[in-house]
């Protein structure tokens, strides 16, 4: 048997960020300034155990889990757009989640067949700098269903795996972008959307695949 875990507390601070704003009445030309400053806080905690017997029909049993908890905030952030002041400070920090995990159980049998499962779960985010739009957070289940076994120098390892079983919206990509008045024209998002956010399947998928490998 075997426990193992980690632990990690950390802040950083960002100080004169830079930020790509538009140049009013200029036909969209824009310049770089410095717009302020960024605190990050965060906990991170790490925990897996590992049971072996050998003699069992199951002989590993592997558990994990981690944690996540951020805290993310504008400390000196004011611009101005659209001819109003903006003042941004103490705001979420646009995309960072307060809190994320992932937890684990990875089954292996003496004959070589093995179970891996993985839930992923991504807390809400916000998707601008005023705070004014949520993103929901979303969970996924993954799962491998394989089988491996050595034959003298050869080692084989045939799977199915599964990805968001149980059929979550989620997203695989969100971005606001340099500038802080970026629309994103001709991205086909509503008007006043400043964030490129890709969706995720929203069913689950599934693939299969086979390695082969030769031990000199």
């Amino acid at each position: 048997t075997k426990l193992d875990y980690q632990v990690s507390v950390f802040r950083i601070d960002y100080s004169n960020k830079l930020t790509q704003l538009v140049i009013p009445n200029s036909g969209n030309q824009t310049y770089w300034a410095n717009t302020g400053s960024q605190k990050n806080n965060g906990l991170e905690v790490s925990v897996g155990y590992q049971y072996k017997n050998e003699n069992s029909f199951i002989n590993r049993i592997v558990p994990f889990v981690n944690l996540s908890y951020y805290d993310a905030k504008y400390k000196d952030f004011k611009t101005r757009l659209a001819g109003e002041d903006r003042d941004y400070i103490h705001k979420t920090v646009v995309g960072v989640p307060r809190n994320k995990y992932a937890i684990g159980l990875d089954i292996y049998t003496k004959p070589g067949f093995y179970l891996v499962n993985t839930y992923n779960y991504l807390g809400e985010v916000y998707a601008d700098f005023n705070n004014d739009r949520l993103v929901k957070g979303f969970g996924l289940l993954n799962s491998k269903l394989g089988y491996k076994k050595s034959f003298n120098k050869l080692d084989l390892d045939v799977f199915v795996m599964g990805n968001n079983l149980t059929n979550q919206i989620n997203y695989t990509f969100l971005f606001l972008g340099n500038s802080i008045n970026d629309s994103d024209t001709g991205s086909n998002y509503p008007k006043g959307v400043a964030t490129d956010l890709n969706p995720g399947p929203h069913k689950s998928y599934f693939f299969y695949g086979a390695n082969l490998k030769y031990r000199f």
